[in-house]
């Protein structure tokens, strides 16, 4: 699917997700390709394994950042600062949210997700959702201050939430404050269901953890927030200092926006090939996307495994040739951080708890931004 004219074929990546980030390490290809790639995004790429880190003291903010746009201007792609809102596919341009528009022949979206919620929030110096994740870095400033000025009366946080990312902040947000020599109050809003994809006795140890950190676990629905506290189903209102919000995630609502085929939460809908089922100009990777006949978590370790299917099908698609099929795994490796340098992992029916977890997690997760790193430095010096 070449550019007409005989010039080279323009992809456009939307978006600096897992996804793409393979393409981005290995952006030579597409200049051996006959292609011109343009990278849209904003900047820096926050990484998801690393945020909980964040919140609980263990990272600074730039040991969880990749300098996407050096690692694509020095690979040889044009850089565009921004957001795309709608994708002119007639037209075959992608609109950004300033109104400037940029030209492609394929695109690529790899722009993640946000938190599904129908709560109302306070302002942003009490509630904080977990997604962007420098949101999380925004709630331990705010915390930080808070036991710095309360000296030791207690700083309470509401986590809503019942999957993995409400455990790590509630234990991360405990973790922090009394690291900090605070008093910590922290209580878990979790609804009906909590931790779910794990074993009975994998959830039952959270628990127990929880409980002897005294970390209150909550099974009941939050029904709004203010900014003083959390009001639940048959409880009194929980006040608090902060409220983090945890309640699952949903794609942008760009592939919706421009038309394209899209499943029940509005994600784009692709197949076996990544490529969407409504444009074959379109392709996807990541939290933004739905493959059909898979029910595939919106986890960070599927979409860098997309990553090379996505990358060798946009060349494939600009050279004519077969494309390749991207087969989700059926186990792979997840490791919570539940704060105090100790973790959970687990792999399909094996699951270990402990200090050994956390370490193995924090050195996946310093290789994984140390080898792009590496990447742009090795362009810088070349």
């Amino acid at each position: 699917m070449t550019a007409t004219g005989g010039s080279a074929t323009r992809i456009v990546l939307l978006g600096a997700g897992h996804a793409h980030h393979y393409a981005l390490a290995h952006l030579e290809a597409y200049a051996r390709s006959g292609c011109a790639v343009t990278l849209v995004a904003e900047n820096p790429f926050w990484y998801s394994g690393m945020a909980s880190g964040i919140l609980g003291g263990d990272y600074a903010p730039e040991e969880a950042q990749i300098d996407v746009f050096a690692l694509a201007a020095r690979g040889g792609a044009t850089v565009v600062a921004g957001r795309a809102t709608f994708i002119d596919r007639p037209g075959r341009r992608v609109v950004l949210e300033d109104g400037k528009t940029v030209p492609y022949d394929l695109v690529s979206l790899a722009i993640g997700s946000g938190v599904r919620t129908d709560l109302t929030l306070p302002g942003p110096e009490s509630a904080f959702t977990v997604k962007p994740l420098a949101r999380l870095w925004d709630l331990r400033c705010v915390l930080e201050r808070l036991v710095h000025e309360r000296a030791q009366a207690p700083v309470t946080v509401v986590v809503i939430g019942g999957g993995a990312s409400a455990c790590e902040a509630a234990a991360n947000a405990h973790a922090l404050i009394t690291a900090r020599g605070g008093r910590a109050q922290i209580v878990l809003v979790t609804g009906e269901t909590w931790l779910s994809v794990l074993p009975d006795h994998v959830r039952a140890q959270v628990a127990r953890d929880f409980a002897r950190r005294g970390i209150r676990v909550e099974r009941a629905r939050a029904l709004g927030c203010t900014a003083h506290g959390v009001a639940v189903v048959g409880r009194p209102v929980i006040t608090c200092d902060a409220v983090v919000i945890a309640t699952g995630l949903k794609p942008p609502p760009l592939a919706a926006a421009s038309g394209l085929p899209v499943d029940g939460e509005g994600a784009l809908l692709v197949d076996a090939n990544l490529r969407s089922l409504g444009d074959p100009r379109i392709f996807g990777g990541g939290d933004c996307i739905a493959i059909a006949g898979h029910d595939v978590p919106r986890l960070g370790v599927f979409a860098v495994r997309q990553g090379p299917v996505l990358h060798a099908n946009l060349i494939a698609a600009a050279r004519g040739t077969q494309l390749r099929i991207y087969r989700p795994q059926r186990r792979w490796l997840s490791i919570l951080n539940l704060g105090d340098h100790r973790g959970l992992a687990t792999w399909g029916p094996f699951n270990w708890h402990g200090r050994g977890a956390w370490l193995l997690k924090d050195r996946i997760d310093r290789a994984f931004i140390r080898r792009y790193r590496r990447t742009c430095l090795a362009r810088w010096s070349s």
